[in-house]
């Protein structure tokens, strides 16, 4: 028996855009394209995945036309983040005043205020859900966004920011042989295997045995704190590819590692949305850091000195989290609960924006009817020309 055909209508409906939720228990109302077809649903606690017909409410995860989407159930107990700050934090406690000086003066002094010695692993699943790689948007309910810049990564770490130098990140391009031979040589030094990673443990050990600090120091602790706090590619483990960013030491903090660090995360973001991968790179601690000082929560506003890293130890960061969570159970929501602060952040932009400013003599560049207006910044203590005659008369004299 043949099977009926029917005719196609010339006309196409609109194509439906594939996209993941990330919810919190209980939280469900109609979705917010009608023209959106619901592919995943992960949960920010333990609870059942609904069907993919189900419309959902919550922060969109990503958007992916005409693309397949993974449909794994995600939990956030199967989620691990690289990134804990344990390891940076004893580091820290171990090092003497001439070594802290040192991480001063390449301008990585921020970090010497850390106490955390862990990040909360259950607000994972809700971070990855509110923060947006692409736009940079951290997107938590309604009315409660932010679109996070290098000047918020210089809020949280103090970090050398807005410097116009891009960190240099060796690749295996023709044109970069010559810092991949500079990362060969690192990794002699070490005695690392063909496709064996540098542990961050040797790396501190490392550290700690410079007591005099110097050279050696410096690169030892950049390398260190990138591959396992700031941006983290792999489980407590140094990325040698950033060793040309080390080469020259005197060149450490002129380069822009804020920007580094949004781009890291936000290249981990996506990786792992994409792959649907069990382990996540890039800084959560940043975002956490963001998210606790935008909200206030219960019209308590955390201190806005900086760097706000300084503001958290592992005790503070619990009970915030867990009284959060508790709100959120009794009220049937999620995290995000309280006022959201669109006014007080970024707080370094115009310090950044100041010192650059006082670097560069030519402050103003204007036009109009009469021609060009340069203006120059003079400095306090250059002499004018009638001082440097009479200085001259005197000389002679």
């Amino acid at each position: 028996m043949r099977k009926k055909t029917t005719a196609r209508s010339p006309i196409k409906p609109a194509p439906k855009k594939r996209v993941k939720f990330v919810l919190e228990k209980g939280e469900s109302s109609k979705g917010p394209d009608e023209n959106v077809e619901v592919t995943e649903i992960t949960w920010g606690v333990r609870g059942k995945r609904s069907s993919s017909s189900a419309q959902v409410r919550g922060p969109v995860v990503d958007v992916v036309d005409e693309q397949p989407v993974q449909t794994t159930t995600r939990k956030w107990k199967d989620i691990d983040a690289y990134g804990s700050p344990s390891g940076l934090q004893r580091l820290i406690g171990q090092l003497n005043e001439k070594q802290k000086d040192d991480i001063k003066e390449i301008n990585f002094g921020g970090l010497l205020t850390l106490k955390l010695t862990q990040f909360y692993q259950g607000m994972v699943p809700f971070l990855l859900g509110a923060y947006h790689p692409k736009s940079r948007r951290f997107h938590v309910d309604d009315n409660k966004e932010c679109f996070l810049t290098v000047y918020d990564v210089y809020d949280v770490f103090m970090l050398p920011c807005d410097t116009g130098k891009k960190v240099i990140v060796a690749t295996n391009k023709k044109s970069d042989k010559h810092h991949m031979e500079y990362v060969q040589l690192w990794r002699d030094k070490f005695g690392l295997a063909p496709n064996k990673e540098l542990s961050g443990e040797i790396v501190a050990s490392e550290i700690l045995k410079l007591k005099d600090g110097r050279d050696d120091f410096k690169r030892y602790f950049v390398l260190f704190v990138m591959g396992t706090v700031l941006a983290p590619k792999a489980y407590k483990n140094v990325d040698l590819h950033l060793v040309p960013s080390v080469k020259d030491v005197g060149e450490i903090g002129t380069f822009d590692w804020c920007a580094y660090v949004l781009e890291e995360l936000g290249d981990a973001v996506s990786k792992w949305r994409s792959k649907d991968l069990k382990n996540v790179g890039g800084c959560m601690l940043f975002l956490q850091i963001v998210y606790f000082h935008r909200l206030t929560w219960q019209s308590l506003k955390a201190s806005s000195e900086i760097p706000l890293i300084q503001h958290w130890d592992t005790k503070h960061l619990r009970t915030r989290v867990e009284e959060e969570r508790k709100a959120a159970e009794e009220m049937k929501g999620r995290y995000g609960l309280g006022e959201w602060d669109t006014t007080t952040y970024p707080i370094g932009r115009e310090r950044i924006l100041v010192a650059k400013k006082e670097k560069n003599p030519i402050i103003e560049l204007s036009q109009s009817g009469h021609g060009r207006t340069v203006t120059y910044r003079v400095p306090d203590d250059l002499l004018t020309n009638e001082e440097i005659r009479q200085q001259a008369k005197n000389s002679v004299r």
